[in-house]
């Protein structure tokens, strides 16, 4: 696997260095098209180098190269290349993101290129489990479902606001499903123009309508053997609705314009960001497509309500957005705790929107708080979530995890001057009683909460945030 790995880098830069044909690892790359003249075994040696240092690191659990990449670059292969050092040294600089979890990668690709993975192959991780996830959580449970989930033919409905990932959790039900062999077709019902979304769904006939030159399948007829993603179903117009139902009852199609019924099998899966009970109590959805669409409801939580998959989620798009730039980046802990602390109401999407930004316009290789694009910097420093990325900071000395830190840091600014008890920490954290015990012991001990005697069970008091900075 390491050697399939190396030869797919070389082989991708040198062709981004000029070379014209693959590498070659008898014959090398040709003198003419090499941009060092004449050096183009020392080159091979120089990429051999950075790729077993990528490969070596990444064993050792490290994300990144050495920061100073002359740490471990042979100066007399430097010398050998006939160019600056301060050249070479950009080179390397400049390739690095492309080696980044290399070993990652690895183990999660039985083929393909491993230097152009899509989102879609990185769900799983080496134990084939959801990797954009954390250990435990509402998140965790859910893709924990999948498989029961997938393993039949009835319709699935899931529910979240937008920027969840519901498309994503979609594209593994079908992966998991009797019907991956078939397609994975997708329609935004809330992109169609109403007037054009029957004839988009269930197809139509030549001449059924000005400008219908020849017959067209619908989405419908497409998806036959596979599954159907009807994206924001609540946007269905009144009309499309029964046609709909009329489908999931009878699986048979009629195109628009006449023709004859054509039974189809597949897998319907619907998503909504919208209160479907609502639409159904103000008459705006049918209540019997509803109940035809939700035999297996599933809800994606929004990202505040996953705190213990923040730390996965920032690492792995942190990664992309390094690869995509070509910049080796890290967030200083001040930073790292402010996009921890941060109750991101864009869920996932505005979590990849702060990354990508700030990652693409950042000068130094450690974003500190003044690298932070003012945009991000605004909406990260706003009063509630810089208040959690204070605690944060305080709380790093205390023997808390990753994943229970931010919950915690949140938990103790919405309950700032309040009395809480052990209950109510278990609940928000989602643990076990002695695991809550143990937290409110340690943010006693370090003056975060203040412990009061209180009949019926001990109570804590929280302190609030801006007479901890005063200390």
């Amino acid at each position: 696997m390491k050697e399939r790995l190396r030869q797919a880098y070389l082989t991708d830069a040198l062709s981004r260095l000029g070379a014209a044909e693959p590498f070659d690892e008898e014959s090398g790359v040709a003198e003419a098209i090499s941009p060092y003249k004449n050096q183009r075994t020392v080159l091979r040696q120089l990429l051999y180098r950075m790729v077993d240092a990528a490969l070596e690191q990444t064993e050792e659990g490290q994300d990144h190269l050495a920061e100073e990449a002359d740490s471990w670059l042979d100066e007399e292969l430097v010398q050998a290349l006939g160019r600056p050092t301060e050249e070479i040294l950009a080179f390397v600089r400049n390739e690095v993101p492309r080696l980044i979890n290399l070993e990652r990668l690895s183990r999660i690709m039985a083929s393909g290129d491993p230097l152009a993975v899509s989102e879609a192959g990185v769900v799983l991780n080496k134990n084939g489990q959801p990797l954009l996830a954390g250990p435990k959580g509402k998140f965790r449970e859910l893709l924990d479902q999948l498989k029961q989930v997938a393993d039949n033919n009835f319709s699935v409905l899931i529910t979240g606001p937008s920027g969840t990932g519901k498309e994503l959790v979609s594209r593994r039900i079908h992966q998991l499903s009797p019907w991956r062999k078939g397609p994975f077709v997708p329609v935004d019902c809330a992109a169609i123009p109403h007037n054009l979304l029957e004839a988009e769904l269930f197809g139509h006939e030549k001449g059924a309508f000005t400008g219908a030159l020849r017959a067209r399948p619908g989405k419908v007829e497409l998806a036959a053997g596979g599954t159907l993603f009807l994206d924001e179903v609540a946007e269905l117009p009144t009309f499309s609705q029964v046609k709909l139902l009329r489908f999931l009852q009878e699986r048979v199609v009629e195109r628009l314009g006449g023709g004859r019924p054509k039974k189809v099998q597949l897998r319907v899966i619907a998503a909504t960001s919208r209160n479907l009970e609502q639409l159904m109590a103000e008459e705006r959805f049918r209540e019997d497509l509803y109940y035809r669409l939700a035999t297996l409801p599933l809800h994606v939580p929004p990202l505040k309500d996953r705190p213990e998959d923040l730390p996965v989620l920032l690492e792995h798009y942190l990664t992309q957005a390094q690869v995509e730039t070509r910049k080796t980046r890290r967030l200083s802990k001040r930073v790292m705790n402010l996009f921890l602390g941060y109750n991101y109401p864009g869920n996932i999407r505005e979590l990849i929107n702060f990354i990508n930004n700030t990652v693409a316009l950042s000068q130094r290789h450690t974003i500190d708080l003044d690298d932070l694009p003012e945009p991000v910097a605004d909406r990260l420093l706003s009063s509630g979530q810089d208040k959690t990325g204070s605690l944060l900071d305080v709380m790093e000395k205390l023997s808390l995890s990753d994943k229970v830190r931010p919950a915690t840091a949140r938990f103790l600014v919405e309950h700032q001057g309040e009395l809480i008890a052990n209950a109510d920490l278990r609940r928000a954290l989602d643990c076990s009683d002695s695991t809550a015990k143990t937290i409110l012991a340690r943010l006693s001990e370090a003056g975060l909460v203040v412990s009061e005697g209180h009949r019926g069970g001990r109570r804590y008091c929280v302190v609030k945030i801006d007479e901890e900075k005063d200390k």
